[in-house]
């Protein structure tokens, strides 16, 4: 089932949308607020502070009651993933079981309980060929895996930085023949009628048949239903019983992407509950 819009379990950080409309309540309101007390002290004069101070003092209470309510939603979620952080870092070393401690993900692209689901699906389907659209910590977990399945990954990243990291990474965990990472910047496309910034197309030739698509990219910043091409660009180089991993899928765009996929292609879908989300699509009909 696919989920609606829908935040983080009752979390609603004031830094964010719900902010944004808690800010413009408050700024129309306060305008003609101000202007009440005006006419009530130029109408009572100081007889106007009896109605003037336990309004302000309501106000006062209300925020500061928002705050608090706001300050609990946050340490609740926290905590939350927190532990399922933990929990996935947990397994994630029982199954690998690495040579060296695996890359930080604090920073890096790639939650723990995102990692740990492409881990499991690969221990479990033993894909023999993956690309991953989007390359990071996950790369590096991908590959531990494969090592013990068999198999290979080629993982694609318009971003010098990314790029540069998880070639030193794959390096460092002795992955450079299971893992390979592909620099390739992004260009213009055309999907149907309509145009993307996705990757060079180059990698294509790297490629025959793809059993496990990771998309983790390109950024949304850059337009709308950024990822979208991803399925109606590999869609021929899938294998028949190849499944797809779709990041971030509690994102707007990525939820709306993943129901056009699903749509276009017949794909059966299913949402993880992951801190980000996560969408697996695969194939109905194989081929």
């Amino acid at each position: 089932m696919v989920p609606t819009a829908k935040r983080r379990g009752n979390f609603r950080p004031l830094s964010g949308a719900y902010y944004k409309r808690f800010r413009k309540f408050i700024l129309p309101v306060s305008v003609p607020l101000g202007l009440l007390i005006s006419a009530l002290y130029f109408t009572l004069g100081q007889l106007s502070y009896f109605l003037v101070i336990p309004l302000f003092l309501a106000l006062i209470m209300y925020l500061a009651l928002e705050i608090v309510h706001q300050v609990s939603l946050i340490a609740s979620s926290n905590h939350q993933y927190g532990i399922q952080h933990a929990q996935s870092i947990s397994a994630l070393y029982h199954i690998l079981d690495p040579e060296l401690p695996l890359p930080s993900m604090a920073k890096w692209a790639g939650n723990p309980d995102f990692c740990a689901l492409v881990a499991k699906h690969i221990i479990s389907s033993r894909p023999g060929s993956v690309l991953e659209i989007g390359s990071g910590v996950s790369t590096v977990i991908a590959g531990l895996a494969l090592k013990k399945t068999g198999g290979t990954i080629l993982s694609i990243d318009h971003d010098d930085r990314f790029y540069l990291e998880t070639e030193k990474e794959l390096h460092r965990h002795g992955l450079s023949d299971i893992a390979r990472v592909h620099h390739s910047p992004l260009s213009q496309v055309d999907v149907g009628t309509d145009s993307y910034l996705w990757y060079d197309l180059s990698f294509l030739d790297m490629i025959s048949t793809i059993d496990l698509l990771i998309v983790d990219g390109p950024p949304r910043r850059i337009q709308q239903h950024s990822r979208y091409p991803a399925l109606p660009m590999l869609y021929d180089k899938l294998s028949g019983n190849a499944v797809i991993i779709l990041d971030d899928g509690r994102r707007q765009d990525e939820r709306e992407t993943a129901e056009m996929w699903a749509k276009k292609y017949d794909l059966e879908i299913s949402f993880v509950e992951t801190e980000k989300g996560a969408f697996v699509l695969s194939r109905s009909i194989t081929r």
